[in-house]
């Protein structure tokens, strides 16, 4: 939704969703990236890509389930975090070595 761009929603919900798997002593954060924005978010906090899928291996009946993506992705990744013991002041978390 445009309306919505830019807002920084994303963002705080990330930090959130580190804040909560912090509190609950979770060693890793674990996401999928389907999205160009996604990915980036997720680098800028310290995620690091694990496996990256491409979107031309999804197929029902031979054809492509991903076709024409509105922000031109053509994989998906699947995105790790370590949780440190705490934030920096960047906002990003140590990151797991793959």
């Amino acid at each position: 939704m445009p309306e919505y761009t830019g807002q920084g929603i994303a963002k705080k919900l990330m930090e959130k969703s580190l804040q909560l798997a912090t509190e609950n002593n979770c060693q890793y954060v674990v996401a999928c990236a389907t999205a160009k924005a996604s990915a980036n978010l997720m680098s800028k906090f310290g995620f690091s890509c694990a496996r990256e899928i491409p979107f031309n291996s999804f197929r029902e009946n031979g054809v492509a389930v991903y076709q024409n993506l509105h922000d031109g992705n053509t994989s998906g990744k699947l995105m790790i975090c370590k949780i440190g013991s705490s934030v920096s002041s960047a906002g990003s978390f140590d990151t797991l070595s793959i």
